[in-house]
């Protein structure tokens, strides 16, 4: 049987909406869920080295179906894959991750009309904030959007909505 998650992992897993990371599939899927916030982190870099509104405007779309479905368009090929190797699948999306993937729609729409409109140096400043906050969870696991998303739960007293035990929202012994 597989070690047990991290506490901290598994934390920072719930903040973005996983839940049940009790079951022993979750080792294996873990280092995938890296992926897709890697992935934009990618396209992000290369559409603001190449000053590239299409390309942003492209990055958009793909995060918004990221942010409509249970799963995000570029965990695909690990779906496509995994039938081959037996692997479990990617559990869906939680709201405080496509929350996320919604904020990245529209930074990534945002960057492509500064980019369109002429605004070189705010289109660049927006790339490169994007690529930093898209790498954040894909070496961290530590999704800022959805960070803030549980931050709201809280300040606002909304009961979670999100998916996930996240220990954030646990009351704190005194």
């Amino acid at each position: 049987m597989p070690d047990p998650i991290d506490p901290q992992l598994a934390a920072r897993l719930a903040m973005q909406g996983f839940g049940e990371l009790d079951d022993p599939d979750w080792v294996a899927v873990v280092p995938w869920l890296r992926v897709a916030p890697g992935a934009c982190a990618l396209w992000a870099a290369v559409a603001t080295i190449t000053a590239s509104p299409a390309s942003w405007a492209w990055l958009g779309l793909v995060a918004a179906l990221g942010s409509l479905s249970p799963i995000h368009p570029m965990d695909v090929p690990y779906y496509l894959l995994r039938h081959r190797r037996g692997a479990p699948s990617i559990p869906s999306y939680g709201v405080p991750r496509r929350f996320a993937c919604g904020v990245a729609a529209l930074w990534g729409w945002g960057t492509g009309v500064a980019l369109a409109s002429g605004r070189a140096t705010t289109a660049a400043l927006l790339g490169a904030s994007f690529v930093v906050l898209a790498a954040i969870p894909a070496l961290t696991h530590f999704c800022v959007p959805s960070w803030f998303f549980r931050l709201s739960e809280y300040v606002l007293a909304l009961p979670p909505i999100g998916g996930g035990d996240c220990p954030a929202r646990r009351p704190r012994a005194m």
